[in-house]
């Protein structure tokens, strides 16, 4: 198990004339044990693959889940019958060379939308992700396959459709969501942004929702789209039950956000004012309240216990820095490193920088 400290090096192409991929798998003083490779012969002649995800487990395992279709070659010449439009696949490799191959069902009322493969802490393998329904007016929940390590087949299929208590929550905002004639609900246009994973094995699928805007460029004659990100929806799972959580952001950036675990809690960096962190509705404050709340900039965080419980702190306030901000630094998600160790977690976050100084911030949890 020790030997599976840090895998690097993957290389792949996914092509019309086949895949190769490829994992040099070290130990932690950088001697290569071993490179775990796959070639062409295991994939469909005449296919197109793509890669979605993959991960390896403790026993050096790598798993890939991944697409293919007919070339459209391949189409002229091959019986119809003979293939799916599209096929969908988990591919289990060993060290010595054994292939297993999972396919993964479709269903005609239902069909996945987003897919990722997760290796909990306590070492099981899902595929997770969201799924449409037929009628393919959003996104009506999310869907769990776990894997049987041992047999190499699937233990487990769940459809899970977003809970009673966050559809009703979000219903009074018409904007984000279908409504149909049968009254009920899917979130349109959600974003399928990260998945943590917690200490107890549990994880946390995060998704944003987004509005898109379509601005007229007058230079170029043409329509730019403009993405808004806003509440984020969180559905943590524990092995039996799925529970989901929204947060209100209200943000319209994207990379405004960085998620970790800390704790067994679901924590998350946000750059915004006080303005954000106000619990009151903006638009009761007065005027001259609400611009002072606007130029206090700070660096706060969200917890968000197993339970759903939300906690909000400021960590630090931005204005009061003598450097000047740049624009890419604000980036969390691009300039935050994580190092977790036996008992807690500590992040540095490189957050400002100019022509004389840079900034560093480390949080210990």
């Amino acid at each position: 198990e020790e030997m599976f400290k840090v895998s690097v090096a993957y290389r792949g192409f996914f092509g019309s004339t086949g895949a190769t991929f490829t994992w040099f798998i070290i130990d932690d003083k950088l001697n290569e044990l071993w490179d775990l490779s796959a070639y062409s012969d295991v994939f469909k002649e005449g296919w197109m693959t793509l890669q979605i995800d993959f991960v390896f487990d403790k026993d050096g395992r790598a798993y890939l889940l991944y697409t293919s279709a007919p070339t459209p070659e391949s189409r002229l010449i091959l019986d119809p019958s003979d293939y799916e439009p599209q096929a969908l696949e988990l591919l289990i490799l060993e060290i010595d060379g054994e292939v297993t191959r999972i396919p993964l069902e479709v269903f005609e009322d239902k069909y996945f939308d987003i897919l990722k493969l997760v290796q909990s802490k306590t070492d099981e393998v899902y595929v997770v992700g969201y799924y449409e329904e037929e009628n393919n007016v959003g996104t009506a929940g999310e869907f769990i396959i776990e894997l049987d390590r041992q047999s190499k087949t699937i233990k487990s299929h769940k459809w899970l459709p977003f809970s009673t208590d966050l559809m009703d929550d979000l219903a009074e905002d018409k904007e984000k969501f279908y409504n149909l004639e049968n009254d009920k609900l899917y979130i349109y246009n959600l974003y399928f942004r990260d998945v943590v994973l917690h200490d107890d094995g549990s994880f946390t699928i995060i998704g944003e929702i987004y509005k898109v805007s379509s601005n007229y460029n007058a230079s170029t004659s043409s329509y730019v789209n403009v993405y808004y990100y806003g509440d984020y929806i969180l559905s943590r799972y524990d092995k039996e039950e799925m529970a989901n959580y929204r947060v209100d952001q209200n943000r319209n950036i994207k990379h405004a956000s960085y998620f970790f675990n800390a704790r067994n809690k679901l924590v998350f960096l946000n750059l915004g004012t006080m303005l954000d962190l106000q619990d009151s509705n903006p638009d009761d404050l007065t005027k001259k309240t609400k611009k002072d709340l606007e130029k206090r900039e700070v660096v706060f965080e969200t917890q968000v216990d197993k339970y759903g419980r939300i906690e909000k702190n400021v960590i630090y306030n931005i204005s009061q820095s003598k450097y000047q901000n740049s624009i890419k630094f604000r980036w969390l998600d691009t300039n935050c490193y994580l190092n977790e160790y036996e008992g807690g977690v500590e992040l540095l976050w490189h957050y400002m920088n100019d022509r004389e100084a840079a900034e560093l911030m480390k949080i210990t949890y």
